[in-house]
């Protein structure tokens, strides 16, 4: 049920839809340009909008009903007058950590190539993985998410770290061999952080890029 604006599918539940009649909420958060980390009320970006139709599911009576997310979602686009491209990389990580933390189970965050025709130049058509015709090639998010995959195929969301900064964020993930798998990053620029480890030797540091590296740790942190 939605693949439409928040208020439409409210007015369905305020209306007493029959819950038979739908497996779930559909989610279609067109964010843009704007940061994934952005609060409610704001109902279009991704994290807010599925805090939101949470909250609407069950207010109105329909607690036992989950959220999907739809054909695609978020379109942070690189075309003139938007993101950067490294910014369009950075937004479509975080944008796919925070579905994964609501257990989303089909995260459909992009298309693969900007389109080749004048859509283009709006709001949708740079969003894609990969440059436009006739020079095909992968942009940075292309880099950025298949870094994520490969880390992440087979982790489980397990909770966040409180970072005392309401602009840096630290989230847990569980694979499953039991390892563990932090993801951290701050809204804009940069911040030090410290973490005590209990086993400071097998622990590796993954950028973006997907370069793995052993980082210098001192006293288990």
């Amino acid at each position: 049920l939605g693949n439409g604006p928040l208020p439409l599918r409210e007015e369905f539940y305020r209306a007493g839809f029959p819950s038979e009649l739908f497996d779930a909420a559909g989610n279609e958060a067109a964010s843009f340009g704007r940061p994934p980390e952005t609060q409610p009320p704001d109902p279009i970006a991704n994290n807010a909008s599925l805090w939101m139709d949470r909250q609407m599911l069950d207010v109105y009576g329909y607690a036992d009903k989950p959220i999907s997310q739809c054909y695609e979602i978020t379109y942070p686009a690189t075309n003139p007058g938007n993101l950067s491209l490294q910014t369009q990389a950075n937004y479509l990580v975080r944008h796919v950590l925070h579905s994964m933390a609501w257990g989303i189970p089909k995260i459909r965050v992009a298309g693969l190539a900007d389109v080749g025709n004048s859509y283009y130049y709006s709001n949708w058509g740079g969003s894609g993985l990969f440059t436009r015709q006739p020079e095909i090639a992968p942009k940075p998010a292309a880099l950025a998410l298949a870094t994520l995959s490969r880390v992440l195929a087979d982790a489980k969301y397990d909770g966040f770290i409180e970072t005392g900064s309401e602009s840096a964020y630290l989230l847990k993930f569980r694979k499953k061999d039991n390892s563990q798998v932090l993801v951290y990053w701050t809204v804009r620029g940069d911040r030090e952080y410290h973490l005590a480890l209990d086993d400071a030797a097998s622990v590796r540091r993954i950028s973006g890029s997907g370069k793995i590296e052993k980082p210098p740790l001192g006293d288990g942190s």
